[in-house]
């Protein structure tokens, strides 16, 4: 069984192949994809079944659901404390919580994201458009291009998404940060 091909779906995989630093190749070696079937669904140009999609997903670190789950066109969307849909990423270096992902064709995604003290090099992502963050509490090490700056609390940043950029916890106590991208990223 196919799943029917849109390019929301292959936009959705491209993008968070992208964050998590993979190269189509990556993806084939990971889960034995061709990286020439991965760059068709990417671009719309054919529908994976559903066990492709299911590697894929494993490959992204994502549910496969994730892939194909489209939000219910509402007008105005609340995202309550409790039950927002939170990924972890970097093998649990960073935390994300959703706070806009049910707002249908929105160009805008804001998420809470939360940082344990960490020490290591980030892992290091580029895509187009913009990224914005508000450091609620803690301390936040942004690396941008060749800059890396310390944002604390209270502070912000925004920059271009297509300089290569990562984010860690330079801190001794866990970091939270109001974090948006445009365009929109689904979590």
């Amino acid at each position: 069984m196919n799943v029917r091909c849109n390019h929301d779906l292959g936009k959705r995989v491209k993008r968070i192949r992208l964050e998590r630093g993979l190269t189509l190749k990556d993806v084939e070696a990971k889960v034995g994809v061709s990286a020439t079937h991965v760059s068709e669904v990417e671009r719309g140009k054919t529908s994976p079944t559903i066990g492709i999609l299911a590697k894929i997903a494993h490959a992204l670190e994502v549910d496969a659901a994730f892939l194909i789950d489209v939000p219910i066109a509402m007008p105005v969307h609340v995202a309550p404390r409790e039950g927002r849909d939170r990924l972890g990423l970097d093998q649990g270096r960073i935390f994300l919580e959703s706070l806009t992902n049910g707002l249908a064709r929105s160009e805008l995604t804001a998420m809470l994201m939360l940082l344990p003290p960490d020490h290591s090099t980030p892992v290091m992502r580029r895509h187009e458009g913009e990224q914005f963050a508000l450091v609620l509490d803690g301390s936040l090490e942004v690396h941008t291009g060749e800059t890396v700056v310390r944002v604390e609390a209270g502070d912000s940043i925004h920059f271009r998404a297509r300089l290569a950029h990562g984010v860690r916890n330079p801190g001794l106590e866990p970091c939270t940060v109001l974090w948006a991208s445009c365009p929109k990223v689904v979590l």
